[in-house]
């Protein structure tokens, strides 16, 4: 497990936690304590890692809900297993964000062409600078695959004045390529019948095999549009 997915754990069991009485009826401020974890998790994600889990312990020693206590102390649990200094591999940011599109959309997708692109163009970067920073510098041998490919082809974006857009690209290349290996979305990759069945039906088996990838090559041949 990652920072990402453990956050994303938690933001869940949340959004989960805003359905029960307990947080309905506001029992002893419940919905501000709700509204501390949040908080508490934005703080995490600007990398104030220690920061935020005091102030998670803070709100699980007073809080009044058991359930909300224990949606706290799993997050810390699962805080311990995750080596927060280390950035994902652009690989394994590509698998992040093309779990993370498919499982928070519900729109009807029957061809691997179009799944890649709607992916691709769902992707999301982190705000922060100096982890984009950290990024580009990790990322350095896919950034510049990418950058002689998107040159070969005549649409790059300013890798020095435009960074956040050229990750971004970089990110949403990488992510066709990857679509493009899959079976799953192989199996209708650009004929569009009607009859065939929405492939987000098939999202953990595509994410099941996105996530045994090892390594992608910016070619011309994998090129989605």
């Amino acid at each position: 497990m990652n920072l990402r997915t453990a956050i994303k754990k938690t933001e869940d069991n949340l959004e989960k936690f805003k359905e029960t009485e307990v947080y309905k009826d506001s029992v002893f401020s419940t919905v501000t304590e709700v509204e501390c974890v949040m908080l508490a998790l934005e703080i995490i994600k600007l990398n104030s890692y220690e920061k935020g889990k005091t102030y998670l312990l803070g709100i699980a020693d007073t809080c009044y809900s058991d359930a909300l206590c224990k949606i706290i102390m799993e997050f810390l649990d699962d805080l311990k297993k995750v080596n927060v200094e280390d950035n994902m591999t652009f690989i394994e940011f590509c698998k992040e964000e093309i779990a993370r599109v498919l499982n928070c959309t519900e729109k009807k997708i029957t061809t691997g062409e179009e799944l890649g692109l709607y992916i691709a163009q769902n992707v999301q970067i982190p705000d922060d600078k100096d982890q984009l920073e950290k990024l580009k510098f990790e990322w350095a041998d896919y950034l510049v695959q990418y950058m002689c490919f998107e040159y070969e082809e005549g649409d790059l974006s300013n890798p020095f004045n435009e960074q956040e857009q050229f990750l971004k690209d970089a990110i949403s290349q990488g992510i066709k390529i990857m679509i493009k290996m899959n079976d799953v979305a192989n199996t209708n990759w650009d004929c569009n019948d009607a009859g065939y069945p929405d492939l987000l039906e098939k999202k953990q088996e595509i994410i099941n095999q996105i996530n045994t990838i090892k390594s992608i090559e910016f070619e011309v041949t994998w090129l989605i549009g």
